[in-house]
């Protein structure tokens, strides 16, 4: 069933002209998927969501613990910068050889030098964000 709300041709104006949707596809079918099965985990083990916020806390307190500017909230990612793009990029390197997996980016707002970026999900055992905070600190 098409489900319709009312709108005119000048309604959609801005999301036909503006940078919203420049350069963007429409979702691929496997992530609508992905998508609802994980609304469906959320719904049916609310402990996940839970757990999820205490691992974003862990990470987070930690990298504040280090000097790492963080914010507060429960979002499970955490971004941080070192001086120089040769520092990130010597730390990410070294941090996979030792089987810790972390991204090296560069996206809008990093900056030239780009950021380190650690995401953490619910099923990460305190231990393992342990580990990944103090192999980190012995390398900076």
């Amino acid at each position: 069933m098409v489900e319709s709300f009312p709108a005119n041709r000048n309604s959609f104006s801005p999301f036909r002209s503006g940078h919203i949707a420049n350069g963007a596809n429409a979702s691929p079918s496997a992530a609508a998927a992905a998508a609802v099965k994980g609304m469906e985990l959320l719904m049916a083990k609310p402990d996940l969501r839970q757990q999820l916020w205490r691992n974003a806390r862990q990470l987070k307190s930690g990298l504040k613990a280090m000097g790492f500017d963080q914010d507060d909230s429960a979002v499970p990612i955490a971004a941080w910068t070192l001086k120089t793009g040769e520092d990130m990029d010597r730390i990410h390197a070294e941090l996979m050889s030792r089987g810790i997996a972390i991204q090296r980016t560069h996206y809008v707002g990093t900056g030239a030098n780009g950021a380190l970026r650690a995401v953490v999900f619910a099923n990460h055992k305190p231990e393992q964000i342990n580990r990944m905070l103090s192999e980190l600190k012995t390398l900076v």
